[in-house]
């Protein structure tokens, strides 16, 4: 799962990226870009592995990358952006070298460059189409036409000021928004890059943005402040957090935040080998999950055996689990839950 930072020049996203890099994560390049690979903070992974008690403990893990953007549309870093799951807009809440900032314009900014990315994305489709049409067989036509009409709605609602993040699509229109990845359309998450001044007025700079991009969550975080607190040991950045009336690093709550964005949720593999955290998004059954793991899984998939991790902790162990009867049997259609512990049973 790959979360591109952008911002406007001057919002500080740099240094929200160096804030993960300094979270203990591992780093590396590609495509020009540089990528932190983070750990996702979950308290329930210790709880979980305290019933295997396994060699290892791997908790789930998404990168972050440190996009620029630019209003080209030739620019290559556009490519890049279409290639993640979800986009995080770092939007200046900070006095500084730009002026009295604003967020709110700076945000529609931000989207405006990426409107207009979707609109050439879609013009270009639209013109394809047109000429597929020409040489089209008669059988053809309607599947190609139904293309263009879906393409035609979107343009038009994204030029009528609409943002594709608060659309309902057709099932044409979310055919057309998957193939060519559409920016407006991905899940994303608005960091407030605040000083303590505008991170006292939180709440209003929310409240201003939410009333026209309603479906886009928001967090505040001091970033400048965050860094130097970094550079303490927990025991004496503490302090300083609850005096600001922070209950965790915020740089937790912005992985935190960013995975809840994606839309992706946490299940949980275990044994005395390894406990593991893993990603899937919301919806998957256990017959995909399962090919998370590994595709002979899948391949050779008979059951699931699913406990939710509370009732798991309550009961010990895995086969007091089984024997107090909450340790489920599904078959490959159970949508697994956030926070089941899952045994896939396979045979090939």
């Amino acid at each position: 799962m790959l979360c591109s930072i952008i911002g406007l020049p001057g919002s500080g996203k740099s240094s929200l990226f160096k804030l993960l890099t300094h979270k203990g994560s591992s780093a590396r390049s590609g495509k020009g870009l540089d990528i932190a690979i983070v750990k996702v903070p979950d308290e329930r992974l210790e709880k979980v592995a305290g019933v295997f008690n396994p060699q290892s403990i791997i908790p789930a893990e998404i990168e972050f990358a440190d996009t620029a953007v630019k209003s080209t549309k030739s620019d290559i870093t556009f490519g890049e952006i279409q290639g993640a799951n979800c986009l995080v807009y770092c939007i200046r809440a900070f006095d500084g070298g730009f002026g009295e900032p604003e967020p709110g314009k700076d945000v529609a900014d931000l989207i405006g460059k990426l409107t207009q990315f979707d609109i050439n994305i879609l013009e270009h489709r639209i013109e394809n189409i047109d000429i597929s049409l020409r040489a089209a067989k008669r059988e053809e036509r309607q599947t190609i036409e139904q293309e263009k009409r879906s393409a035609g709605e979107l343009k038009d609602f994204l030029e009528d000021g609409g943002f594709l993040g608060d659309m309902e699509f057709s099932p044409g229109q979310e055919k057309m928004v998957t193939n060519f990845a559409l920016l407006t359309a991905k899940p994303a998450l608005i960091v407030l890059n605040c000083d303590e001044k505008r991170h006292a007025q939180r709440l209003q700079l929310d409240e201003e943005i939410r009333r026209k991009y309603t479906g886009i969550p928001t967090i505040a975080i001091m970033t400048k402040m965050e860094l130097e607190l970094e550079e303490l040991t927990p025991e004496d950045a503490t302090p300083f957090r609850e005096e600001l009336g922070l209950t965790e690093p915020a740089v937790d709550k912005f992985i935190k935040a960013a995975y809840e964005a994606m839309g992706v949720i946490t299940f949980f593999t275990g044994c005395d080998k390894e406990v593991r955290a893993r990603t899937i998004l919301e919806g998957t059954n256990a017959h995909d999950a399962a090919e998370k793991i590994h595709t002979d899984m899948a391949r050779g998939f008979i059951r699931a055996e699913v406990v939710g991790w509370r009732e798991l902790i309550e009961a010990g162990s895995w086969s007091s689990a089984r024997s107090q009867g909450i340790l489920r049997q599904e078959g490959k259609d159970y949508i697994i839950e956030d926070g089941d512990v899952v045994f896939i049973k396979f045979a090939i």
